[in-house]
């Protein structure tokens, strides 16, 4: 696995600079680590049937994501040490201005077919656990993780086709 990792790195280089568009190079290079790091240690899971790219691709997605949601927790953190004092709260500069900052990943989510989409959406922009999701549209747990997975792998396929790169 090790071995056949680095080639790939200046193709998740790219998407995800495409992803975090804006961000700085340092970003980039953590996004890319983290990336990397968790495909160490899930390396278990890659089907050696399917790209590796489409598995790094989907693995770096994630990244992504995690990475906003954090920065959103860290901001609102930030935001409640300041307390409501709006000149504060204007002088600060938020990685994660306010809830439409990750809707740029919304035409990326166009391609997808209901219900995937709207579990992506739930499940990432608005960061509700598998068993709101399945609550909230009247499905089993497993049926969630499974359009989840579904939803994942066509993003991944979409990057690998229209050549996002």
């Amino acid at each position: 696995m090790e071995k056949r990792l680095p080639p790939e790195t200046p193709h998740l280089r790219a998407f995800l600079r495409k992803l975090a568009m804006g961000a700085a190079d340092f970003d980039i290079d953590d996004l890319v680590q983290e990336t990397m790091n968790r495909a160490l240690r899930y390396q278990n899971s890659y089907d050696p049937a399917r790209p590796m790219r489409q598995w790094l691709f989907s693995i770096g997605f994630r990244v992504f994501l995690d990475s906003r949601e954090h920065a959103k927790r860290a901001n609102e953190q930030l935001l409640s040490v300041l307390g409501t004092d709006a000149d504060a709260a204007a002088s600060v500069d938020l990685a994660v201005p306010d809830s439409t900052a990750r809707s740029d990943i919304r035409p990326l989510l166009a391609a997808l077919e209901e219900p995937e989409r709207e579990i992506l959406e739930r499940t990432y922009l608005l960061s509700e656990s598998i068993a709101e999701v399945a609550s909230g549209m009247s499905l089993a747990a497993g049926t969630v993780k499974s359009h989840l997975h579904r939803a994942r792998k066509r993003l991944a396929e979409r990057f690998e086709k229209e050549d996002w790169l």
